[in-house]
């Protein structure tokens, strides 16, 4: 029995000429719409189908924020400008850091106990009697302040105790507020911040202040300070990442720029008196900070205060760290780097870099190890006195590091072109 149709016969009827010129014809047969447009339209339909099956479309309203005569022109948008000018911004600004180092963290609120050994977070070698000192050096600092109007007084230092809750810079404000004296404010005249009343003060002291200049003012039976004044009006605040000496000094100058947009002309530093070899030669150097010049008032760029422990005029005590800054001024290698690490078990970052932009280069200068003052970073640094000039290498490396932008002339009046 045979098929109807050999495989030859099928290949010619579905395959050859005859089949593709009838559909030719069936496609391009004339009508309102032509089958190959249809073919065409319903192809175009299964592909829109299957990608709005694979990924539906979702259309969200977005409210409308600004009108099109309010358009953000501003591209050069910093954090800072979020912050409100301090008071007197415009008509007394801030020009003179006041720090007290810190060295311990107080940790009670009752400042009838300040003395007390077991109020304080302390180092063995701290015990019976470096209390009274710290104290000390909170009234000395505040009483610098009090007496400059165009002062910021920064308490430095760092959550250094595994056991603190708080900063050693936190603890001394703190205990600065409830010591029975007038506290650093701000004061305008012609402003409302004109009173005669101090916004700080006791509420109740039961010891006579005037009976004791030779030692701390304890506030005995103070209830504290009234809690609900406004501590914005303070000239005071603190500096919280500090783990050395060196960073007191360096960090607190980058707070003072973060808290006025600007940097000091001058510097006092309250801190113990055997220290002071150490911050002159060694701290101020390695930021180049100048020690011996004036400001055009007269006044020292640089002023240390020292006080040391009761009886240590008899033997002056012994500065461990001087010799390991001494070779590694900004304390970055072994010994130095590793204390700074055993201080920061709750793993702090300082923000400078941000903050205070200008100092990235030197937050961060790590020379050699022994380099000592051939390592000292030669960035340009906001106070380098060769660019206040406009003059020599220092105005150089400012315009190399700033986009060849010098902010005073390029040429002095003597008609000399800056080199």
């Amino acid at each position: 029995m045979s098929l109807p149709y050999t495989l030859t016969d099928l290949q010619k009827k579905f395959m050859g000429p005859t089949m593709w010129t009838n559909l030719q014809l069936q496609l391009s047969a004339r009508s309102r719409v032509t089958n190959l447009g249809v073919v065409l339209l319903l192809g175009a339909l299964a592909l829109s189908l299957l990608f709005h099956i694979r990924r539906p479309t979702v259309f969200i309203e977005v409210p409308r924020v600004l009108d099109a005569k309010d358009e953000c022109k501003k591209t050069d948008f910093h954090m800072r400008d979020a912050l409100p000018p301090y008071p007197g911004e415009d008509k007394q600004p801030l020009q003179h850091l006041v720090i007290v180092a810190g060295h311990a963290i107080w940790k009670e609120n009752d400042p009838a106990r300040m003395l007390d050994d077991s109020s304080w977070f302390l180092e063995p070698y701290q015990r019976n009697g470096a209390v009274r000192t710290f104290v000390k050096h909170i009234q000395e600092g505040v009483k610098i302040a009090a007496a400059d109007p165009t002062s910021l007084l920064v308490f430095s230092g760092g959550q250094t105790r595994d056991q603190a809750w708080s900063t050693e810079a936190e603890s001394y404000y703190r205990l600065a507020l409830e010591l029975p004296h007038e506290l650093p404010r701000f004061s305008v005249v012609g402003d409302d911040l004109t009173t005669s009343k101090p916004p700080f003060q006791p509420l109740k002291t039961g010891a006579d202040a005037a009976a004791q200049d030779s030692a701390p003012k304890l506030a005995s039976g103070s209830q504290g300070i009234d809690r609900s004044l406004d501590l914005s009006r303070l000239r005071m605040t603190t500096e919280n990442f500090a783990l050395d000496s060196f960073q007191n000094l360096l960090f607190s100058i980058a707070r003072f720029y973060e808290y006025t947009n600007r940097y000091p002309e001058r510097i006092t530093v309250v801190s113990y008196a055997f220290k002071k070899k150490r911050f002159v030669d060694l701290h101020a150097k390695a930021l180049r900070w100048p020690t011996r010049s004036s400001t055009a008032g007269g006044s020292s760029r640089f002023t240390y205060v020292g006080i040391d422990d009761e009886g240590s005029e008899h033997k002056a005590p012994l500065d461990n760290a001087y010799s390991s800054f001494e070779v590694d001024m900004y304390g970055c290698w072994g010994r130095l780097r590793e204390k700074r690490k055993r201080r920061n078990g709750n793993r702090r970052l300082a923000p400078y870099t941000a903050t205070a932009p200008q100092l990235g280069l030197l937050l961060d200068w790590c020379p050699e190890y022994n380099s000592r003052l051939q390592g000292l970073f030669q960035g340009w640094l906001p106070w380098d006195e060769r660019v206040l000039n406009a003059m020599g290498r220092g105005a150089q490396a400012m315009l190399e590091q700033n986009g060849g932008i010098l902010s005073q002339a390029e040429y002095l009046p003597d008609g000399k072109k800056i080199v």
